[in-house]
């Protein structure tokens, strides 16, 4: 990573302000997606569970994708935070090289990771609460989910552009 400075000569790390910004944002965004559903729009029936293309209900989820590891919140939480880590140390080492879709994807993959993450060892489980009624083999799934596969999929389709 290079140090770099301004006009002013101060010091500053332009890609990991960014990369760490994004991932507040990110974060932010989700708590107050998921405060939203949870309180406002489940509690208060205000999304009809009869929408034949998405339900909204509250689902306690133990597992991880696809409910593997289920009952395994120790493992999946001690992978989560590898992950996060290594997330973090890749980004570092190759923000100079890194493009703003690879801080993008690795700052949605970090910020979906850590909510479960947080919801995992405050309540041990996510709760996740979308569910696409015409595709009954994907799971229910959150707000988090979603930036997790954004993250990857932006991930990969910008490794594949180089």
């Amino acid at each position: 990573m290079e140090i770099r400075k301004n006009d002013e000569g101060k010091i500053y790390f332009p890609s990991v302000i960014k990369f760490f910004g994004l991932w507040l944002i990110f974060c932010i965004l989700g708590f107050l997606c998921k405060w939203i559903l949870l309180n406002k729009v489940v509690k208060l029936n205000i999304f009809s569970n009869q929408n034949p293309l998405l339900s909204i209900f509250e689902v306690h989820n133990t597992g991880a994708a696809f409910n593997i590891l289920s009952n395994h919140q120790n493992v999946i939480i001690l992978l989560s935070i590898c992950a996060l880590i290594i997330l973090s140390i890749i980004f570092i080492l190759y923000s100079k090289k890194m493009s703003l879709f690879g801080t993008i994807a690795i700052s949605l993959l970090n910020s979906g990771i850590l909510l479960n993450l947080i919801e995992r060892i405050k309540y041990g489980h996510v709760i996740d609460y979308f569910c696409i009624n015409p595709l009954p083999f994907i799971p229910v799934f959150n707000i988090a989910d979603i930036m997790i596969i954004m993250g990857a999929a932006i991930l990969i389709l910008s490794i594949l552009k180089k």
